[in-house]
Formats: C-alpha cells, structure tokens, sequence
C-alpha cells in the first residue's frame, strides 16, 4: 500500500468550512478513484494538519497526484483557506494495524 501525506497549515476559524469540503467534496470523488483504499486527517487547535491518502499501488497514488483532474479539483477547493503552499510527500506503507 502507499500513501500521499500533506502537511497544511488553516486558519483554526476556518477548519470547519475545511471539513464540510472534505467531507462532502473530497472524499465521495476521492472513492471512485482507481486503487484508493483510505483517507486519514490529523489537526491540531492551530490549524496545522495532516491529511494522508491511502492507495492500492504506486501507480494508482500517482495517477491520482498533482497532475490529475480529481488533485486538482481537490486542491483549488481548499487552496483559500491554506495559510501556505502545502508540502506533500509519498511514502511506501510499512506496516499498519
């Protein structure tokens, strides 16, 4: 399995609207998208998150990363509220519970 991890800093006034995006936008797109196995968002009280994206293999993480429609939708909803650019990493999943 692999991951997408997105390290993102909102305003705390703002994380509501965020959720509501996630949740009602990101994530129904997010499941009809080959390989896509999980999504997980940590957040603490200053804004500061971490969204991670699980997917079956490398291939399906990136065809579904920066150059795809479904990245890009995704991202241009939430780019208003991120205080700065986020920074995006992948990773190989190693072991999960």
């Amino acid at each position: 399995m692999y991951a997408r991890v997105t390290f993102s800093q909102i305003s705390p006034e703002k994380m509501d609207d965020v959720l509501g995006i996630l949740r009602d936008k990101m994530l129904p797109t997010a499941s009809r998208q080959k390989g896509y196995k999980g999504y997980l968002l940590l957040g603490d009280q200053t804004g500061k998150g971490i969204s991670i994206t699980f997917w079956e293999t490398e291939e399906d993480r990136a065809a579904s990363d920066q150059p795809s429609e479904y990245y890009r939708d995704v991202m241009a909803q939430l780019a208003p509220f991120f205080k700065g650019p986020p920074s995006v990493e992948n990773h190989e999943v190693m072991m999960m519970d």
